[in-house]
């Protein structure tokens, strides 16, 4: 099994027809797959979605670190293999905000900053691949989401429809954006049940092809889901979360399919906690660790987040706890 990518590269890359053949090859994407929920949902990754009767307001970040998002596994001329920590550790925050109104709709905004990378250039062909040199803005994610039918927070089943769309504002070479446009429409759905709640949400990211590291970097079909328990009458919630990526098109070679195909899908898995505090402060704790390694998708990853939300009533007519 390949683990997170793997490019056969000869000692001192002496062929030159191969270097020729990369010679046009841009460096870098948004390598990091952590997309937080938006402000307030009381998860991580995975949305429970609130909707405000009028409008309702919520501000907050999520800072997370993960290790070893991008590792190459090396062949020399030789034929033995080692690994290299393109980038090691990543540092990121993810400022958000989200709003909703007339009970059914809601606009989220996240814009992810990588405060600090880590790791030893790659030379392919001739491109450097390797950290970024200091903190880099990321692609801004800009989102709305509508409830078609039921209640998150108070019936076993709700169904919501949503779409995110990534403005090119971050940097190829910091490996903090695609230099593109990308786009996300998502089927959500989730709910409540006694101390239960659940979410599952699954979309497809539509974005450029990238002819790097022997990987299908391209549209891919990405899923969602969490499992939390409400204690503490609501004000507590704890549970795992997991996200679970896999390419759409072909391999490399234009003939395999990249669907599941090893090497080229990945899950992460993040057990979280979350806490309502008076104020209308939420606080956040989670970590975990991937277990399929493809690109983007490190070795453990730990995140803390944090967010206000401003009084309003939403659909189910409730003031406090995590989940209204």
């Amino acid at each position: 099994m390949l683990r997170t990518a793997c490019v056969a590269l000869l000692a001192l890359l002496s062929l030159p027809s191969i270097a020729r053949a990369q010679s046009g090859v841009e460096s870098g994407w948004a390598l990091d797959r952590f997309d937080p929920a938006p402000q307030g949902d009381g998860f991580l990754l995975a949305e429970h979605p609130r909707y405000a009767r009028a409008w309702g307001l919520a501000l907050g970040a999520t800072l997370e670190v993960a290790t070893a998002p991008l590792v190459l596994q090396r062949q020399y001329a030789d034929r033995h293999f080692d690994e290299l920590s393109v980038v090691s550790s990543m540092f990121v925050a993810h400022v958000g905000a989200a709003t909703s109104f007339a009970g059914r709709f809601g606009v989220d905004l996240v814009l992810p900053v990588a405060l600090a990378q880590a790791g030893t250039e790659a030379l392919l062909g001739t491109v450097v691949l390797g950290p970024a040199a200091g903190a880099a803005v990321g692609d801004l994610r800009v989102g709305g989401r509508a409830r078609i039918v039921g209640h998150a927070g108070r019936d076993p089943f709700s169904l919501h429809l949503g779409v995110w769309l990534w403005l090119p504002t971050g940097s190829r070479e910091g490996n903090t954006g695609d230099g593109a446009l990308r786009v996300e429409p998502r089927i959500i759905m989730a709910g409540a049940a006694s101390i239960v709640r659940w979410s599952l949400t699954s979309g497809v990211m539509v974005r450029r092809a990238f002819d790097a590291l022997n990987v299908a970097l391209g549209p891919e079909l990405r899923v969602t889901a969490a499992v939390g328990l409400e204690l503490l009458r609501g004000r507590l919630r704890v549970g795992p979360e997991a996200y679970l990526v896999s390419p759409l098109g072909k391999l490399p070679d234009g003939v395999s399919s990249a669907f599941f195909a090893s090497g080229q899908w990945g899950l992460e898995a993040l057990l979280g906690a979350h806490v309502a505090l008076p104020g209308g402060l939420l606080l956040g704790v989670g970590g975990g660790m991937g277990f399929e390694r493809s690109v983007g998708v490190p070795a453990a990853r730990f995140a803390l987040s944090f967010a206000w939300r401003g009084p309003s009533r939403d659909a189910s007519n409730t003031l406090v706890g995590i989940g209204q």
